[in-house]
């Protein structure tokens, strides 16, 4: 069984190689709340990890498209396979299209 130095060793490795991918990733409750995210993902919406817990990423999503999202998460928690998609979101005062592959991990 692993040591705790050994596990925060493995956990910052891990960290460190999520944090330099370009594609925005994120993880997040059901409620959409962000619960973590990597740099590329918290550049692009102007957040840092203080959101963590405190954000919900729906809240950046164009109003119109927010019924669909949630009923596509629902749907992932059913089916259980990875599903993408494509919606708009608002980065920096822009809207910006996005295509996103969300994959369920309970």
């Amino acid at each position: 069984m692993p040591h705790d130095a050994d596990l925060q060793v493995e956990l910052q490795r891990y960290r460190d190689l999520v944090n330099i991918q370009r594609e925005l990733i994120c993880c997040f409750l059901p409620d959409t709340t962000i619960t973590f995210a990597n740099a590329a993902y918290l550049d692009s919406f102007g957040l840092n990890s203080d959101c963590f817990g405190t954000t919900r990423f729906i809240d950046f999503v164009d109003l119109p498209e927010r019924d669909r999202i949630r009923a596509h998460l629902q749907k992932l928690t059913v089916s259980r396979e990875p599903v993408t998609y494509q919606h708009s979101s608002r980065c920096h005062g822009e809207w910006r299209w996005h295509r996103w592959t969300d994959y369920p991990v309970f």
